[in-house]
């Protein structure tokens, strides 16, 4: 009996999406949180901690679309899409924090001498921050891979597939997990020094 690793890769390919497109969102929200003064603006980082306190949203998405008889729908596409609405709150949290320590000093010497927000952004904040930013997005990745295996195996379930699911799926995806929990150890440990 041969395994069938197909679930393996989607299951790593859900988790890599979602961590890369709530990588992209989380960072410009936490930017420009961090960088303007706006009416709402401490509601939109209120209503930023809403989906951590649900239950898993991809898992959760997989029962919305059973209930509604379109279990069928449900593609990894759309687990992807609710992979990163899932990440988003901790990806804006760590990249906020990741800005605000560090000082403006840097940023006001940057743009004294004529550059701009993106150029302040790309050659001086990024360079600073992105340790902290990269840990959340391996994080996220690893809690992502291994929501969507549950996922495949609640879906599969009963059925003689279910056996050949938990093979090779589950090991695999809890080494990636602990991969990316290494990796984000290792990069929370070595922090830049100001």
């Amino acid at each position: 009996m041969t395994a069938d690793w197909f679930p393996v890769w989607i299951s790593l390919r859900v988790g890599g999406v979602g961590a890369a497109a709530a990588l992209a969102a989380g960072v410009w929200l936490a930017w420009v949180l961090a960088t303007r003064e706006f009416r709402g603006g401490r509601a939109l980082e209120a209503a930023a901690e809403i989906p951590a306190v649900l239950p898993p949203l991809i898992l959760g998405t997989y029962f919305a679309f059973a209930l509604a008889g379109r279990a069928e729908g449900f593609t990894w596409r759309t687990a992807a899409v609710a992979a990163a609405v899932a990440a988003l709150p901790a990806m804006v949290r760590a990249a906020r924090a990741a800005f605000d320590g560090i000082p403006r000093d840097y940023g006001n010497a940057a743009r004294s001498l004529g550059a701009p927000g993106w150029r302040v952004f790309w050659r001086v904040t990024a360079p600073l921050a992105y340790r902290p930013i990269l840990a959340a997005a391996s994080l996220a990745f690893a809690r992502l891979a291994a929501e969507y295996a549950v996922t495949i195996l609640v879906a599969a379930q009963g059925g003689a597939r279910s056996a050949l699911l938990a093979g090779p799926l589950l090991p695999s995806v809890g080494m990636a997990a602990v991969a990316a929990l290494i990796l984000a150890n290792r990069l929370e440990r070595r922090q830049v020094r100001i």
